[in-house]
């Protein structure tokens, strides 16, 4: 009886580990809200923002709210759909990849944020480089 095995770069499978990456991006506000965030994210370099700072990463806190309940959903999705969510999330994180190299802050880029876009974006390609068989779909 052969067993078939679900690819490790199923878009379903993908989208289960960035929710993982997501949940754990929150995790910070567990330690001082906010500020226990932007303290976090910024590498200790921000410890105490100021309103401005606090509206802008209160935006990016939302932002990895909303990302951590996409991939929940795009996990129960057709495969049609989950190509169009992993499309975006790919664009996303592309882009803010882009975005580091074109406005860096400071001498040295953020360990944190490169190897999320880096890998992310790695792991969304992979699953859109495999072979789909017709007629069989993929999860």
């Amino acid at each position: 009886m052969a067993v078939d095995l679900p690819t490790p770069f199923s878009f379903t499978n993908i989208f289960k580990l960035h929710a993982v990456v997501a949940f754990v991006f929150l995790l910070p506000v567990l330690n001082g809200g906010l500020k226990g965030f932007i303290e976090t994210i910024t590498e200790g370099h921000l410890s105490q923002p100021d309103e401005w700072h606090m509206m802008v990463f209160g935006v990016d806190f939302v932002k990895n709210i909303m990302i951590f309940f996409q991939c929940l959903a795009g996990v129960r999705m057709r495969e049609p759909e989950q190509r169009m969510l992993a499309a975006t999330f790919m664009f996303m994180t592309a882009a803010a990849l882009l975005n580091m190299f074109l406005f860096p802050a400071g001498d040295r880029m953020p360990p944190m944020g490169v190897g999320y876009t880096v890998i992310m974006t790695w792991l969304y390609g992979a699953a859109f480089a495999q072979k789909v068989d017709e007629g069989k779909k993929t999860k």
